[in-house]
């Protein structure tokens, strides 16, 4: 029954098998056809000529270091410096000018990019002079071929030098009676043998750390002190220790602790674990019962610690 089924099903005459044919034969060739030209037709590469041009008309020249004296001139330090071919750009006006403290828009006026405008206005801001036209040469944002079209404008006024004042070194008056180290200021400190402004702000930094010197050796403690300082000024210097600065181990919190120098923050930690499980101290040399605190250490820190109310 089945077998005369689908014999019946699938038996075609002949205009039926004709149209067959006539609908395969295309489907076959298109099939054919989509296969061999992936082959055949090759895609040409996309052309981005012109984007190309229109991307390098927005990039400047860029200056690189020398490496021979063969290499085209502009080439300069490896900065981000970046200024057309020739250095004169249009706009550019060459007047004379003194380049300390120049406006950045003279500047802007001579032909220089924001970016070396920038670096000049670093250099000024942490101190930076030109003293001559030297000087202007020497900025590594200035390439060799821009100092030559500048260098015939720079003008820099000679600084006058005064006869009673020696260059470059400040008279200080002499120490005429021994300085407290514990109220001195840093101005007082700076008239000390070897004692300069960075260490006289640094001695007073770290005896409002400590709370006060309660031995003139604590200087050596001080980062950037010699110990060959010490000999030569300890003859100068006095140390009064009554009005030290002291911590309430007591009632001192975490924060307070380990602010000292001398405490660390894990000396912090077990002082206040050891408040906490025993109570109160009833003596400073109670601190010595924490296992982890060395006797040098204590001996340095027990001054500037206190059970008074």
């Amino acid at each position: 029954m089945f077998k005369n089924f689908f014999r019946d099903f699938f038996a075609f005459n002949r205009a039926e098998k004709r149209a067959i044919v006539i609908f395969t034969i295309p489907v076959i060739l298109i099939i054919v056809w989509l296969y061999v030209s992936r082959f055949v037709l090759v895609q040409p590469p996309a052309d981005f000529t012109q984007h190309q041009i229109a991307l390098n008309k927005l990039r400047p020249k860029q200056f690189y270091k020398d490496t021979s004296a063969a290499e085209k001139e502009n080439n300069y330090a490896e900065n981000d410096y970046k200024l057309p071919s020739g250095y004169k750009k249009s706009g550019t006006i060459l007047f004379k000018f003194n380049p300390n403290n120049l406006s950045a828009s003279d500047w802007k006026k001579l032909g220089l990019t924001d970016k070396q405008i920038k670096t000049i206005k670093n250099y000024e801001t942490k101190g930076g002079k030109f003293r001559k036209k030297e000087d202007v040469k020497k900025m590594y944002c200035i390439t060799p071929a821009m100092y030559e079209k500048l260098e015939p404008y720079i003008d820099i006024p000679i600084e006058p030098i005064s006869q009673n004042t020696k260059t470059d070194y400040t008279k200080t008056e002499p120490v005429n009676k021994k300085l407290d180290i514990n109220t001195a200021d840093s101005t007082e400190l700076i008239k000390l043998k070897g004692i300069g402004s960075f260490l006289s702000k640094g001695i007073v930094k770290y005896r409002n750390l400590l709370g006060g010197y309660t031995n003139i050796d604590q200087l050596k403690e001080v980062y950037g002190f010699k110990p060959e300082t010490l000999d030569e000024i300890k003859d100068l210097i006095s140390l009064n220790t009554n009005n030290i600065k002291k911590i309430n181990i007591n009632i001192a919190s975490y924060d307070e602790f380990k602010r000292h120098p001398y405490i660390k923050i894990n000396l912090a930690k077990l002082i206040i674990s050891y408040r906490n499980m025993h109570g109160k101290f009833t003596a400073v040399e109670d601190v010595k019962k924490i296992e982890t605190l060395t006797t040098d250490v204590y001996l340095k820190l027990a001054p500037y610690l206190t059970i008074a109310e």
